[in-house]
């Protein structure tokens, strides 16, 4: 291995990252088939059934979310409100007028 390590580094860099981005694709390819893999492993009867009790606990989470996106949202539209002034700032402090 160190070997085969060595004689890669004496490669043109070009070659190299043509190596190193196949390596990359073809271990992301292996990683992908394993999941795809244990995903089919179950068997019908080892399916899950989902419950109303999970799926409200479901519905809550999904509330949750939401509201965290909302006060996001609501935190964003006040920095939009600051934004021209900011602009105003920075064209003052270089020089930059509006005429």
């Amino acid at each position: 291995m160190l070997h085969f390590i060595e004689q890669l580094q004496k490669k043109p860099e070009p070659v190299r990252k043509k190596i190193a981005l196949f390596a990359a694709c073809g271990i992301t390819l292996l990683v992908v088939l394993f999941w795809l893999l244990s995903l089919t492993a179950g068997t019908p009867d080892s399916a899950v059934t989902v419950s109303k009790s999970d799926s409200s606990v479901m519905e809550g989470e999904v509330s949750a979310v939401r509201e965290a996106f909302n006060a996001i949202k609501e935190r964003m539209t006040g920095v939009e409100s600051i934004y021209p002034i900011l602009r105003e700032e920075n064209a003052v402090e270089n020089g930059v007028t509006g005429e």
